[in-house]
């Protein structure tokens, strides 16, 4: 005969109470009730708590005395044109106008390009140049750096308002005003680097100008005259037709729509050879 036991319920426990083995497997671990990520993971992680504290600022103190900025000023036009400038008026002159001299001398080589190639130039070359067009609207180099180191710490203006005014982008105000700041601590601090090259007197100045002024060229550019040729033969006289322009080459005198002159290939035979004439057999 089988004897069946019945148990009463067991009580009710009072408070949550936690069971030392229950979290013993690798896939339950034990969390914590603040953050929620166990407390295994916890070994394992680099936690840094630090308190909220007052944001860094630059201090643009130097920028209120006008012989610190003299000093900083010439040290960012000495970095932009390597070449050492002294903080006087005269030098300063000197540099907005080497600054606009090379400035010109790279529009005439992007021109040149243009005029060659008919293509824009790369997009380093773009941007190479947009510094002296910020310049010039600016009236001068001097006087773009000036401009905004007035407007952000006399004025406290932003920079999207200075940019407004310089017609440049903030990103340019931004990263001026810290290359600024940080030219003024190395001054402060005596490690401040120059270019070697100097322009101590007047004449050395103008010799130093005439490199980047533009040469005239040595002979004369050629105008590509169009030739026309109504009757469409090739003026080689081999009588074949020739094709018709498929697009406008004014720059070698090709006109669309009109007759070329010559058929592919057939111009080496008129024209003259232009290597070294070829020695006389000598008569043995």
């Amino acid at each position: 005969m089988t004897v069946i036991q019945v148990l009463p319920p067991a009580p009710p426990r009072r408070g949550v109470s936690f069971d030392r083995w229950q979290f013993a497997g690798r896939t339950a671990r034990a969390s914590s009730a603040r953050s929620g990520i166990s407390h295994a993971d916890f070994a394992s992680m680099h936690v840094h708590r630090h308190s909220a504290g007052a944001p860094h600022r630059n201090d643009y103190s130097w920028a209120h005395n006008d012989a610190t900025v003299r000093e900083v000023l010439a040290a960012m036009l000495s970095k932009s044109l390597y070449v050492r400038i002294q903080p006087t008026l005269e030098d300063i002159r000197f540099a907005d106008k080497l600054f606009e001299t090379k400035g010109q001398r790279l529009f005439e080589r992007f021109h040149k390009y243009w005029l060659r190639h008919r293509v824009v130039p790369s997009w380093y070359g773009v941007e190479s140049m947009r510094p002296y067009d910020q310049a010039k609207l600016a009236g001068g180099l001097s006087k773009f750096f000036l401009g905004i180191l007035y407007r952000t710490t006399r004025l406290k203006l932003e920079s999207v308002t200075v940019a407004e005014a310089m017609q440049c982008t903030p990103q340019v105000v931004r990263r001026v005003l810290d290359k600024m700041h940080h030219v003024a601590k190395d001054l402060a601090a005596g490690t401040c680097r120059f270019p070697k090259r100097t322009v101590a007197d007047e004449t050395a100045k103008q010799e130093h100008l005439a490199k980047y002024l533009p040469k005239p060229p040595k002979k004369p550019m050629k105008q590509p005259v169009f030739v026309p040729n109504p009757t469409g033969l090739c003026m080689c006289n081999c009588g074949q037709m020739t094709e018709r322009i498929k697009q406008n080459e004014k720059w070698k005198g090709r006109i669309k729509g009109e007759f070329s002159m010559f058929c592919p290939g057939h111009v080496s035979r008129v024209k003259k050879p232009t290597g070294r004439p070829k020695k006389a057999a000598v008569a043995a």
